[in-house]
């Protein structure tokens, strides 16, 4: 049995044994990894360019801090973006269902007062070549009798092609003359169709339309006889402007 003697002695030499133990590693181990908490060498200190930097200083480009900021549209723009954010969270579908309708809206008024028909802007965004005539921005300010010049030199050189698609041109500007279409860039012979509104008018442009297409781009290379029965299709045209 243990007596109370033999516990004292024992404890003591665990308590007196056990600090110095760790004493001694901590000193083994601060001995091995003891470095300089200061570093005593020479110090290399480098003089800034004060050229370049004065240089820098006097280039405007380099003035991040002094520009005049946004201007009035980025700063609209930045401020309905910001709203539009803030106000969108926690919505419902039907919120932005309305959303999509009046942006589609205000879309379609902002191509109305611009004068853009809504199937040119379709036909632009086609990545193939259209079925719609376009005017070049040259051969809108070109006249009836520069057109005509350059039919007759057209068909005398023997480029048929390009000669029905000035003599559909020419029956365009009669027929924005007579009032019957608006002539305008980007709207297509189909629009032209669709705004006649005369049915015997209405049918001869068709077929006229359809001569020009097949011609036109179906890329056909047709020879002076089919091209004399295009001319046909397209007589009064060519005796009213004075092509024959």
């Amino acid at each position: 049995m243990l007596r109370a003697r033999d516990l004292f002695f024992f404890l003591f030499f665990i308590f007196l044994t056990v600090p110095i133990g760790l004493s001694a590693g901590t000193e083994d181990s601060l001995a091995v990894s003891r470095v300089s908490s200061w570093d005593q060498g020479s110090v290399n200190y480098r003089h800034p360019p004060y050229q370049q930097i004065e240089a820098w200083r006097s280039n405007p480009r380099y003035n991040y801090d002094r520009d005049a900021g946004p201007g009035f549209w980025n700063y609209l723009m930045s401020r309905v973006l910001q709203w539009f954010l803030s106000s969108v969270g926690g919505r419902s579908w039907v919120f932005y269902l309305f959303l999509g309708i009046g942006g589609l809206f205000v879309l379609y008024l902002i191509i109305k007062i611009l004068g853009i028909p809504v199937s040119g802007l379709l036909v632009l965004s086609r990545p193939h070549e259209s079925s719609g005539l376009q005017f070049r921005e040259d051969e809108q300010d070109y006249s009836s009798e520069k057109l005509i010049e350059m039919f007759k030199m057209f068909r005398e050189n023997g480029a048929y092609r390009e000669a029905v698609r000035v003599l559909f041109l020419l029956y365009l500007k009669e027929l924005h003359e007579r009032g019957l279409v608006v002539v305008r860039r980007f709207k297509t012979n189909h629009d032209y169709f669709r705004e006649i509104k005369l049915q015997p008018e209405k049918e001869l442009f068709r077929k006229r339309m359809r001569l020009f297409d097949f011609v036109w781009y179906g890329h056909a290379d047709i020879s002076s006889h089919q091209f004399h029965h295009v001319e046909k299709a397209f007589v009064n045209v060519i005796e009213r402007r004075g092509a024959s």
